[in-house]
């Protein structure tokens, strides 16, 4: 059976029972597996579980609700692409997949550890640390697969690279524009402006930072206004000009100026910021980016274009958290842009990103009442 990655075949019900039952004869390697306080699964060659310890289903209350015996640990932990294709192991998807490669490299005989990002069915994100291990038992070929819940640390890890790298780096600016003011008599005026619009910026990304964690912890609250979009857009595109002029981008705005919606103004002021930054970061010198809005009966769309073109591996990952084109703990844009307009909004998002056509990020927004609905 043909997949993308890796193998489909499964073993039958009788199968798997004979497989747990050699587990369970081993008494001291049992009695290991359920001492130890970490979850850990025992899967087969063909990655599905015959034997796991209590300390899964202590570990993940909220998430594991049913049997995982006989599964594979996508399905367990409800990664949405498990139930792509021949389910776990077997999509496109996996192949960027840390635990994927993890149990390819034990089924092949060799230890490994990876960190692997999960996106559930309910769009909840994950970041785990897998560490598998070839076990033979019997002369049958088994796998230890144990995982460390690194949701938060990564989340810290991320939060404080942004503040170090793009918040010193904003700071910097104004810190030199201002000592530019006081040596530059003639300039004085613009070299005022350009700092303020660094401060402006800077504070953009602290507020970005504080919308983010409420909405990760449950505590953002929506606000429901009616507006115009264009007027934000403009607002947006006025914060960013520096950066636009920076790389001589051709900025192309096709947005109906009475285009009114009601929604969460500062939410979706997030989402098209990061939308348009992340544009611009991946734009060329002298390339076009290009921002359109329509809107029919209560749904707006709104869609940034830039002429770039994603590899593959980003194609895969680009919701993930953690994920990011611009470097290891770098930036939460697409994961947030995905977080506050499907979670807050109550809208979709998608992408496309071809050769000969460029990369297309489209949001759709309902107009919402006052109770957020």
């Amino acid at each position: 059976m043909a997949t993308e990655y890796l193998p489909a075949e499964r073993y039958p019900l009788n199968i798997l029972k004979e497989q747990k039952s050699l587990i369970i004869k081993d008494e001291i390697f049992r009695e290991i597996i359920e001492k130890i306080p970490y979850p850990i699964l025992i899967l087969n060659s063909l990655r599905q579980v015959v034997y796991y310890n209590d300390a899964l289903l202590q570990n993940f209350p909220g998430l594991i609700d049913e049997e995982p015996f006989g599964h594979r640990p996508g399905e367990i932990f409800k990664c949405k692409h498990s139930y792509e294709n021949e389910g776990c192991g077997t999509t496109v998807f996996c192949k960027t997949c840390g635990a994927a490669r993890a149990i390819a490299s034990s089924l092949e005989g060799r230890e490994d550890i990876q960190e692997c990002r999960i996106l559930t069915i309910q769009d909840e994100a994950f970041d785990f640390r897998v560490w598998t291990y070839p076990k033979e038992i019997n002369g049958e070929r088994f796998l230890i697969f144990t995982l460390i819940d690194i949701t938060h640390e990564k989340r810290r890890e991320m939060l404080e690279r942004i503040f170090y790298h793009d918040i010193l780096n904003k700071a910097s600016g104004i810190k030199g524009f201002l000592q530019l003011y006081f040596s530059e008599k003639d300039t004085q005026d613009e070299l005022i402006k350009t700092a303020l619009n660094f401060t402006d910026i800077l504070i953009d990304e602290i507020n970005s930072q504080r919308i983010i964690s409420y909405a990760e912890t449950g505590t953002l609250e929506i606000t429901v206004e009616g507006f115009e979009l264009h007027n934000l857009i403009e607002e947006i595109i006025q914060l960013y000009k520096n950066q636009f002029n920076f790389k001589s981008i051709n900025l192309v705005i096709e947005v109906d100026e009475k285009l009114f919606l009601f929604t969460d103004k500062t939410i979706l002021r997030r989402v098209v910021i990061n939308l348009i930054k992340n544009a611009i970061e991946a734009s060329n010198s002298n390339s076009m980016i290009k921002v359109t809005a329509s809107k029919s009966e209560n749904i707006t769309i709104l869609k940034v274009y830039n002429e770039q073109v994603m590899p593959e591996e980003v194609k895969l990952q680009i919701f993930k958290r953690s994920f990011s084109t611009k470097g290891k703990g770098r930036g939460l844009g697409t994961y947030s842009i995905k977080l506050l307009t499907e979670k807050f909004l109550n809208g979709k998002v998608d992408f496309v990103s071809v050769e000969g056509f460029g990369t297309e990020f489209i949001i759709s927004v309902p107009d919402l009442n006052s109770s957020g609905q």
